[in-house]
C-alpha cells in the first residue's frame, strides 16, 4: 500500500459551536518502526471531543490538537501481516 504524504482531518478552528469545525489537508503523521498506520474511514464524536470543540477541555501535553481524544485503537496483526514484515510480533 502507498501510504499518501497529505491527509484530510478536522480542525477546530477556535472554541465554538459545531460550525468552528473544518476540515484541512495536513501531512501524514511519520510511521515509526514498532507504529502501524491505519487508514481511518469515518470516526465517532463523543463527549471529550465536544467539550475540547468548546474549550473546555484542552488535549493533553504532547497529544495531537486533532478532535479524537478517547478512543483507543489497536491494530490487530495477522499471520500473513507479521509474515510479511520481519521483526514484527503477533500476540498470541
Amino acid at each position: 500500500m502507498l501510504i499518501p504524504e497529505i491527509m484530510t482531518a478536522i480542525r477546530i478552528r477556535e472554541p465554538g459551536p459545531p460550525s468552528v469545525l473544518e476540515p484541512v489537508q495536513c501531512p501524514v503523521p511519520p510511521v515509526g518502526p514498532t507504529e502501524v498506520l491505519v487508514r481511518v474511514f469515518a470516526a465517532g464524536i463523543n463527549r471529550p471531543d465536544v467539550l475540547q470543540r468548546q474549550g473546555h477541555y484542552p488535549p493533553p501535553a504532547g497529544a495531537s490538537p486533532i478532535p479524537g481524544l478517547a478512543p483507543l485503537v489497536r491494530a490487530a496483526l495477522t499471520r500473513s501481516i507479521t509474515q510479511a514484515l520481519p521483526g514484527v510480533e503477533r500476540d498470541a
